[in-house]
């Protein structure tokens, strides 16, 4: 850590950090903690600031799984029991926007996955040449809170040329386990039917991901997705040739007035 900024007042039972700040890990931190001892384990309150830093060491500095790397922002404001890692990660509470810039999830594919799937069940769609082991968006957003070591997630975005996601579930840091519902919509890449390719591009496509970090897994029915498109455009065009056999209809029936 460079440039440390501190300063702190202790009034028992309450010891005030009003300022801890600094550089590290290419970004910046600042962590202004109240710490309340008249009982142990001690109250611990802490509003953490953390502005374009490298997820990676951060994650190590924690004895997480390097799954997710980029440089990441965070504002949260939480409370809890005691101040060591495992209090940290089973034991504080309270709201937590998570911002990750050039993020890459290793080990799940999430474009090559959806398109590969599909090309299974229809040959109108080629089967994807984009073969890397990782999801690559450039910002990936969250809006949640902790409880306890599990987050909630409210929202969750990602977005890149390729790739956009929306979505919502929850993650148990503990555990290393999570289940998360998103809705993808994959704009590039795809090869193929032109006309059909407009309408996947177009198309929010549901996918659940759940299990250990480590080992991921989906749930994604591919064909009762393309049978519902398929109802849904078959009804429309059922439509607008009834809308247009009334609009007929009715000029013949001036006509003949």
């Amino acid at each position: 850590m460079n440039a440390v900024k501190f300063a702190a007042q202790n009034q028992a039972p309450q010891l005030t950090i009003s300022q801890l700040e600094g550089q590290a890990f290419n970004g910046q931190f600042s962590l202004p903690v109240t710490i309340n001892y008249s009982n142990i384990p001690a109250q611990v309150t802490a509003k953490p600031n953390i502005q374009n830093i490298n997820l990676t060491p951060l994650l190590k500095a924690f004895n997480m799984p390097e799954k997710l790397s980029g440089i990441v922002t965070i504002n949260a404001d939480l409370s809890g029991p005691g101040y060591d890692d495992y209090a940290v990660k089973n034991l504080w509470q309270g709201p937590v926007n998570f911002s990750l810039q050039n993020a890459r999830l290793a080990g799940l594919n999430i474009p090559l996955l959806i398109q590969q799937s599909i090309s299974r069940v229809t040959n109108k769609i080629n089967a994807p040449v984009n073969t890397g082991n990782y999801t690559e968006v450039e910002q990936f957003t969250v809006n949640g809170r902790l409880n306890k070591g599990t987050i909630n997630i409210a929202s969750m975005n990602a977005t890149s040329p390729l790739i956009s996601i929306t979505g919502q579930g929850w993650a148990n840091v503990p555990a290393e386990t999570l289940d998360v519902n998103l809705g993808v919509q994959i704009t590039q890449g795809w090869g193929g039917d032109s006309r059909f390719i407009q309408q996947l591009q177009s198309m929010t496509i549901p996918l659940r991901i759940y299990g250990g970090w480590s080992n991921l897994q989906y749930q994604l029915n591919v064909e009762r997705l393309l049978r519902n498109e398929l109802k849904t455009q078959a009804k429309e065009a059922l439509g607008n040739f009834l809308k247009k056999e009334e609009q007929k209809g009715l000029s013949d029936l001036l006509n003949a007035l």
